[in-house]
């Protein structure tokens, strides 16, 4: 998908954060994150009970483009457990002393 009249980072951030909730509000995800650089290419990521559903947001100055795929199915409890392990790890990293 592409979108246009998209003229700089704010804009584009914007839209990213719009564009973001609107997924996140129609899924049925456990988890998600919303990862990227200020400046640079964004991406979400829904976790689901056996899959991840992943949206890049990609900016070239011009125009927005959003890329859509799935990773592949967790396997295993283990991984599951290591998945769910990494989050909290990840939520709990920058809680105040």
């Amino acid at each position: 998908m592409i979108v246009e009249n998209i003229t700089n980072y704010t804009e584009f951030t914007a839209e990213v954060f719009k564009r973001s909730l609107a997924i996140v509000e129609k899924s049925n995800c456990s988890t998600y994150k919303l990862l990227g650089y200020k400046y640079l290419d964004v991406r979400l990521i829904l976790n689901f009970h056996d899959c991840n559903e992943v949206y890049d947001f990609t900016f070239n100055g011009e125009v927005m483009e959003v890329k859509f795929f799935y990773t592949k199915d967790i396997e295993h409890h283990e991984q599951r457990m290591e998945a769910m392990l990494q989050f909290r790890n990840e939520m709990e990293r920058d809680l105040p002393e």
